[in-house]
């Protein structure tokens, strides 16, 4: 171990490093037998085993791709694109020229069939068969390349890597260790960019993240949906290669997105919305709407000597909407000019819609410009993010689509897989991809549920998972000052009449609300204000779903320090039908309000053992904006109570060292006061890390951990289990007999 540790430090760059790379090196603790008891049942799962041939070499090879271009003084500039730094559409756009240098240039290349080869579209080529080759490959272009007036040539190299970094099928059983730092996955990655290829090279599909490929068009069973906004539904299949237990898999999942319109006119995209008018500005509702549905999208500048010129033109980024193009204005030669004048005398550009709102952009200069919305195109490739989605309906049918049901989902998955391209079972004769892997699996025993009377509750036997309240909640809140808020002339008659019975039906001491109404968003720092001074326990607020006022009212939840609940008015007229939806609210006020709805008989959940939950979440963007990270523990009084909290840290490749000591600390603190015997065991729990963080959390966080529990009791030794999970599993199993 001591001679692996000093190979990877002799591999260091920079003085700095040697401690971040040592992680990893520490085992993983031993993995936990199975449940031996129990019903079993056979499964099926969207993972298939891949075989190769022993001993059968993988051949890699280093592409480098630069661009010569001439600069305003006549100089020559290159530029490296097989090395893209860039991000969104400009990275694709990098992409796309390799793709073009690549096959134009490997036509040069004697004995080059493109068979049984991968390239990557940047710096890696990976082949089945040794290239016919002595020495680098390379090759100058100078047409075909770029229609760009200062472009000059493109030099395209071709170099085989050093044979220490070839990967052979026998690397396979490498990829599997007990620490982290010494698993080679190379191998995993090149079998990952063979299955791909076809899909990577299919124009009719979008590809996400290098593993999620949708199909733009009709796939067997799924029906695009398409919206105002020239916006549409895709269904897709995401696609992952690892190593577990049973050997090496591939699992293929079905996703479904909304994508915008590939190369389509900002102008044409603005007339698709109903309210579109030549006039239309951020003055009205709907011109808001409009700018808030475009808001982050990224544009070509097609104007100017590069117009229609397709990837060659400059990428810009819509940061926000301002002024018409007549009535913005900036100083040229320190002279005021407008927008349109602007572009109607330096290109040429007379403008059919200058009262139509503009687009603001980050200019060359860094400062903001104001760019006509009918001069941009939009790019390529680019999802509706939640943001972006103003069409009524327009989420809630992609949440429906994406949650087919577990027969739809495995036939939605497979034809997906067929449409883009990765559904081969023999992969250049060189994968073998076998049929869906079955397996056996334990059945766990429902729990045993009880509420203020010692009979548990009965399963209901047509909907397994619910079960008919009897008795009390176990810990019924108080609930004498709150208030519920409903939209002017949008009262639910009774409703307060209703909840209110029920909650005292369950034993919570309840007084009658004070019902309110506004008008709108505006209103509402009044109503928190006027709350705090009464000092109201809860503000319930019953809008219909199109009323987007969640995150003002969470903002403003913070900020006053009010408990807030949210029922949207269609579910509120529900309650008078369907019982379960009262209970439902009412469960969830009782639990807001610091309560406890109903014990559980558990030998796992006992006091003595103390739950540690970690989450994340972070919003889209630059990726520079803070991480919300949220965490709850069994803390209280009653072992069955959880409470917590979230706080803010900066974007980071270590999300949660910062936070794991202090958080500990005080959870730990709470339980001293709630607790008589300190817990004999903790279990914490990290949702949304990395592979690349096992190490990390296996090595720097345990011992934080440790220093943190003797910090509070010096002779306290609890068993600690730390499991570590990612977000992005994409693993389904699916009861056999269902699909029989």
């Amino acid at each position: 171990m001591e001679q692996v540790a000093q190979q990877l430090a002799n591999a260091n760059i920079g003085a700095e490093q040697p401690a971040r790379q040592r992680h990893g090196l520490r085992p993983l603790a031993p993995k936990i037998g199975k449940n031996p008891s129990g019903q079993t049942v056979e499964l099926t799962s969207n993972m298939a085993k891949l075989s190769t041939a022993a001993n059968t070499p993988i051949y890699k090879y280093d592409v480098n791709i630069v661009l010569v271009y001439k600069n305003g003084d006549g100089a020559e500039v290159a530029i490296e694109k097989s090395k893209s730094t860039k991000s969104g559409s400009a990275h694709d756009v990098d992409k796309a020229l390799c793709r073009n240098v690549f096959d134009m240039a490997m036509q040069k290349l004697k004995g080059f069939n493109g068979q049984n080869s991968f390239y990557d579209l940047q710096a890696s080529m990976y082949t089945l068969k040794k290239l016919p080759m002595e020495a680098d490959f390379s090759v100058t272009l100078t047409t075909g390349v770029s229609a760009a007036p200062n472009f000059v040539r493109a030099v395209f190299t071709l170099k085989a890597v050093a044979t220490t970094y070839q990967a052979s099928t026998n690397d396979l059983r490498r990829t599997a260790t007990s620490a982290p730092a010494l698993a080679d996955k190379s191998i995993l990655e090149a079998l990952s960019l063979f299955i791909s290829g076809p899909a990577l090279a299919n124009p009719e599909v979008s590809t996400v993240g290098g593993c999620v490929h949708y199909f733009n068009g009709a796939v067997q069973g799924f029906t695009p949906r398409y919206y105002e906004g020239d916006t549409f539904s895709a269904l897709g299949v995401s696609k992952g290669v690892k190593m577990v237990e049973g050997g090496v898999m591939m699992n293929t999942e079905m996703k479904v997105t909304l994508f915008h319109q590939d190369n389509e006119p900002l102008i044409n995209v603005m007339k698709s919305f109903r309210c579109f008018s030549p006039n239309l500005g951020l003055d009205s509702k709907d011109g808001i709407n409009v700018a808030k549905s475009l808001k982050g999208l990224e544009f070509f500048c097609n104007y100017g000597k590069l117009k229609d010129m397709g990837n060659e033109r400059r990428i810009v980024k819509a940061l926000d909407f301002g002024g018409s193009a007549r009535s913005t204005t900036f100083l040229l030669d320190n002279k005021p000019i407008s927008v349109e004048a602007y572009f109607q005398n330096k290109y040429g550009e007379r403008l059919a819609y200058p009262n139509l709102m503009t687009v603001v952009v980050k200019g060359r200069n860094g400062a903001r410009s104001n760019l006509p919305a009918e001069l941009l195109v939009l790019c390529p490739n680019q999802k509706v993010t939640n943001e972006r989605m103003v069409v009524k309906n327009q989420q809630a049918e992609l949440i429906r689509d994406a949650a087919a049901v577990p027969e739809k989902r495995m036939q939605f998955t497979q034809n997906a897989a067929q449409a883009v391209g990765i559904h081969s079972k023999n992969v250049m004769n060189f994968i073998r991809v076998e049929e869906s892997t079955k397996l056996k699996a334990v059945v766990l025993n429902k729990p045993n549920i009880k509420f203020s009377t010692p009979k548990p509750v009965e399963f209901d036997a047509r909907v397994p998972t619910d079960f008919k309240i009897n008795g009390n909640f176990v810990m019924p809140a108080k609930l004498d000052n709150w208030e519920v808020v409903f939209m002017r002339n949008e009262e639910v008659c009774d409703f307060t009449k209703r909840i209110s019975q029920l909650m005292s039906q369950r034993g919570m001491s309840i007084q009658p609300p004070v019902v309110t109404f506004i008008s709108g968003g505006g209103d509402l720092p009044n109503l928190f204000e006027k709350a705090r001074s009464s000092k109201r326990q809860l503000l319930m607020f019953v809008f219909r779903k199109s009323v987007t006022l969640h995150a003002q009212i969470k903002s403003l939840e913070q900020k006053f320090d009010i408990l807030t609940q949210e029922v949207t008015l269609e579910t509120a007229e529900k309650i008078f039908r369907q019982p379960q939806t009262l209970q439902n609210i009412v469960n969830k006020t009782n639990m807001k309000l610091g309560g406890l709805n109903y014990r559980i008989d558990s030998t796992v959940l006992n006091p003595n053992i103390l739950f540690i939950g970690f989450e994340t979440s972070s919003k889209g963007g630059a990726g520079d904006g803070p991480v919300s990270i949220g965490f709850a523990a069994n803390m209280m009084t009653n072992h069955q109570q959880f409470a917590g909290g979230y706080i803010y840290a900066p974007q980071a490749r270590d999300t949660y060292g910062s936070v794991v000591g202090p958080v500990l600390k005080q959870i730990l603190g709470v339980v001293r006061r709630t607790r008589k015997d300190p817990p004999q065991e903790i279990i914490m729990y990290f949702n949304g890390v990395t592979e690349g963080q096992y190490g990390l959390i296996n090595e720097v966080y345990s011992e934080e951990i440790k220093k943190t529990i003797m910090a509070i009791k010096p002779d306290w030794r609890p068993r600690l289990m730390i499991i570590a999970t990612s977000k992005a599993h994409n693993e389904r199993f699916y009861q056999l007999e269902v699909f029989c």
